[in-house]
């Protein structure tokens, strides 16, 4: 039993320096949870909860290799808890369609190259998640947030491995094919589950979509769109 406690300790020990990327889960969890509630909790409820926030900060700031972690990661989930329920009452004087603005999966685009300071991919995943929590929680309910960060994490995951395991992806030549068809299987497995629970079905053509899509962009659309900016001082756009 010693033995298995050790294993665990060593691998919670070299997590220690990848654990940003669960505080968007810490705080999903929370507001996962306010969302689960039958009744409404009152404002007295949420300021409490976020009091006890603060001191498990304090607390798990100070705390150690063991405690510390797992104190902030409980302060966060009251944080998550706690913006669901105020961004509920403050969504009460207003229409939800003035409070909603733009798309989650355009919001974590917006992020990801807002923050694009030489950092890992899966932090900027992170960074946008907490971001995009944080402004909008109830966001975590619906498909946009869910199918977006879904089809990330999985395209990180997928290309981080074949990148530490030095697969090559054929010829030079080859590798951009291998990488759309890789990365749009890949995110459409990752969105599958989340598609047919919101929507009870799958998107059949997903894949062959992609194909066709991304080099139209990159080639005709993309190209387009700049050439048009150019010529917009000249009004030939």
């Amino acid at each position: 039993m010693s033995g298995v406690w050790q294993v665990i300790e060593l691998n919670w020990l070299i997590q220690r320096g990848a654990l940003f990327g669960w505080v968007p889960v810490a705080l999903a969890c929370g507001i996962g949870g306010y969302f689960a509630l039958c009744t409404e909790p009152s404002l007295a409820w949420l300021f409490g909860l976020a009091g006890v926030a603060v001191c498990l900060a304090i607390f798990g700031w100070r705390g150690t290799a063991w405690t510390g972690p797992l104190a902030i990661a409980a302060a966060l989930v009251l944080a998550g808890f706690c913006l669901a329920g105020l961004r509920a009452h403050l969504a009460a004087a207003a229409a939800y369609l003035g409070l909603s603005g733009g798309n989650v999966a355009t919001d974590r685009a917006f992020v990801m190259v807002a923050v694009m300071l030489d950092r890992r991919a899966l932090c900027l995943r992170a960074v946008a998640a907490i971001i995009v929590l944080c402004l909008r929680p109830e966001a975590l309910m619906g498909p946009g947030f869910q199918m977006s960060f879904a089809a990330t994490v999985a395209l990180v995951a997928v290309f981080g491995w074949l990148r530490g395991a030095q697969i090559a992806l054929g010829p030079r030549w080859l590798r951009p094919i291998l990488t759309v068809v890789i990365s749009s299987a890949v995110a459409g497995v990752a969105t599958a589950p989340v598609g047919a629970a919101h929507f009870n079905q799958f998107a059949q053509y997903g894949l062959i979509a992609n194909l066709a899509s991304v080099p139209l962009m990159g080639l005709l659309v993309m190209p387009a769109a700049v050439l048009a900016a150019c010529q917009l001082p000249l009004g030939l756009d």
